[in-house]
């Protein structure tokens, strides 16, 4: 039994001597950019009101994903960082709110929305800002929040929600990623706001933690991109990186069916009103989801009979109640699926260059016929 014992022991110090020496000859042979990752929460700071929010004034050049990736924010953590409070005299501005799919943070600042965006409005002549207001992980209740703190501060014409489906599920959750959120409750039968617990926020990670000292390791640092890919091929997350197999099915339901949607009206009526008693002209387009516009996708989890307008529909029944724009994707994207794909593959559901390129080339369109003709209540590429 002690020489089993001390076998084992010997493995393991053998082992923990190949890690040492692995570790070691990584951080000095091997280019930092290549084992230094971001991690999602080097973005941010705490916020009373909203959770937390992107670093003002914030610089970062980091491996992010699989790429060298750049991030830069203004005084308030808004993109781009050259972005004043002050609009000038003569320019439109775009704000556009909403979560990682607005923020973009895993591709860089030239491909990021608010950058084809602008530069698109731009070349028509005209004088246009785009403003970025995203934030990884935020829900639509934040992204109210965050609407209503800069509205006047920088006096946009036209705001823009880019819904995810991961919203209608967080909208009621109270953390996200160990962070007290503000999120709604039914309460005797209807949605009450509840206010964050900032006390029990957790924003700096305890690097003795395990987790966390792994992601510190030069090695592991190294091998994440081939670790990541071999968990996505053993794994079902191909298949749930959309909220759940089933999500777009839950799109038919009605809001008697559902209260999520109830909630989810209630807070795009109220970003509604807020534009309405500030004079801006508010719309609401959808995240392209991965399964709804790459029909590579569905047949590669064998979901091919998944009708790809579901959550847009339903977004278009609600803005029809409600009076305000709606701005489809999906049909200008299976109308393009020669450029594909449109997402960070095969691990991401985010969208890569083309997929904001494609996205920034509809609300431009949306965007220019309500400038030239202000009687156009939406456009609708569907």
């Amino acid at each position: 039994m002690k020489k089993i014992l001390s076998n084992i022991l010997a493995s393991l110090f053998s082992l923990l001597i190949l890690f040492v020496v692995l570790e070691i000859s990584v951080r000095l042979f091997v280019d930092e950019s290549l084992y230094i990752f971001s991690n999602v929460s080097d973005d941010w700071i705490l916020d009373e009101e909203i959770g937390y929010k992107n670093k003002p004034d914030y610089s970062e050049v980091k491996r992010h994903k699989d790429k060298m990736v750049e991030l830069h924010t203004n005084v308030d953590g808004l993109q781009p960082a050259g972005l004043k409070r002050e609009k000038k005299e003569g320019v439109t501005r775009v704000m556009l709110v909403g979560n990682s799919t607005v923020f973009a943070r895993d591709v860089p600042e030239e491909e990021k929305i608010h950058y084809y965006l602008d530069s698109m409005l731009n070349a028509s002549g005209e004088k246009y800002e785009v403003i970025n207001t995203g934030v990884t992980g935020y829900s639509t209740d934040q992204s109210l929040l965050t609407l209503k703190r800069y509205i006047k501060l920088y006096d946009p014409d036209y705001v823009g929600y880019n819904y995810c489906v991961n919203d209608l599920y967080y909208n009621t959750s109270g953390f996200f990623s160990r962070i007290s959120k503000p999120h709604y409750e039914m309460q005797n039968g209807e949605w009450v706001f509840v206010p964050g617990e900032p006390e029990k926020s957790v924003l700096d990670q305890n690097i003795w933690q395990p987790q966390n000292m792994i992601q510190l390791s030069a090695l592991y640092g190294l091998l994440r991109p081939y670790i990541q890919r071999v968990r996505m091929k053993m794994s079902k997350q191909t298949e749930l990186d959309q909220g759940g197999e089933s999500v777009f099915a839950m799109y038919k339901k009605s809001n008697e069916e559902e209260p999520l949607f109830v909630l989810l009206e209630k807070l795009m009526v109220e970003m509604k009103n807020t534009c309405d008693e500030n004079g801006v002209r508010f719309f609401v387009y959808t995240h392209p989801e991965l399964r709804a516009v790459w029909p590579p996708y569905r047949k590669a989890i064998g979901q091919e009979d998944v009708d790809p307008f579901s959550v847009e529909n339903k977004l278009l029944e609600i803005a029809g109640r409600n009076d305000f724009p709606f701005v489809g994707m999906v049909q200008h994207f299976m109308d393009n699926q020669e450029k594909g794909p449109f997402h960070i593959l095969p691990n991401d559901p985010h969208c890569n260059g083309v997929g904001y390129y494609l996205q920034a080339e509809v609300l431009t369109g949306f965007v220019r016929s309500n400038e030239m003709r202000p009687d156009v209540d939406s456009i609708t590429l569907k």
